[in-house]
């Protein structure tokens, strides 16, 4: 997952349009949020008496909603450097 973000990062950095930058990160993150409800469904079908279950199935809203934050954050960006600042200097 590492390397896709710094692929990632590295195609952004090189492309000089903001809305292809934008649609770059939406791609990006749209694939992680899609990896992370896999990993969901599959924690769902955990045994109950397992106890990281719940603890996983309860971080799992936080996550939900950082993802919230993060689409609505690109989706809201206007300006380029505070967009790649924002999004890619990790």
């Amino acid at each position: 997952m590492q390397n896709a973000f710094e692929i990632k990062k590295n195609e952004i950095f090189l492309n000089n349009s903001f809305p292809t930058q934008k649609n770059l990160l939406l791609e990006y993150f749209s694939k992680l949020k899609i990896e992370f409800s896999d990993f969901l469904k599959r924690a769902n079908q955990l045994d109950d008496d397992i106890i990281e279950k719940e603890s996983l199935l309860t971080s799992s809203y936080l996550i939900e909603n950082q993802f919230v934050t993060v689409f609505n954050q690109i989706n809201t960006a206007t300006k380029h450097y505070l967009f790649v600042k924002e999004f890619c200097i990790y």
